[in-house]
Parts: structure tokens; sequence; C-alpha cells
């Protein structure tokens, strides 16, 4: 999708002499979105294992498991390392 907003991008600076800035506002709002997305899921995952200790708190196994969750749920993160390109002009 960023090859095909880039494709664009030089297309109308060909037609038309100007710059929309469209792919950093798209990369803008992917960061965004994805930022979004882990504050999310980490706030739903940490709900429900909080309902599974509680629920579960007689079974050891239960419990560890739970707290492995927990602990990577909080350092999760979306790597997006390679995906916002700088695009040379």
């Amino acid at each position: 999708m960023r090859a095909d907003i880039r494709i664009l991008e030089r297309q109308h600076v060909l037609l038309f002499g100007q710059r929309l800035h469209v792919l950093e506002h798209f990369d803008a709002w992917m960061r965004d979105h994805f930022e979004r997305m882990t504050v999310n899921v980490r706030k739903d995952v940490l709900f429900w294992t909080d309902e599974l200790t509680l629920a579960k708190r007689s079974h050891p196994q239960i419990v560890a498991a739970v707290q492995q969750m927990e602990a990577t749920i909080r350092t999760m993160s979306v790597d997006q390392s390679g995906f916002y390109r700088v695009w040379p002009w």
C-alpha cells in the first residue's frame, strides 16, 4: 500500500508540480493505529488475566500461566522496524 501511495504522490508531482505529503500522513496514521492496537490488546488481555486469576486461584499451574501471559503482554509491542522507508525525492 505504501508503494502505491508513493506512486500516486510521484504522479501528482509530475502532473501538478505539488507534493501532497500523503505518505507521511499515512505513516503517522499507521504508527498511531499500531500503538492504539497494542494498548487495546494489552488492556483486554490484562482484564481477562485478572478475571482468570480470581476465578482459578486454587490451581497453581493456571496462575503461573496467567502470570506469564501478563508479563509478556506488559512488554508487547508491534515491531515496525523497516516498515517506514524513507523515499528519496
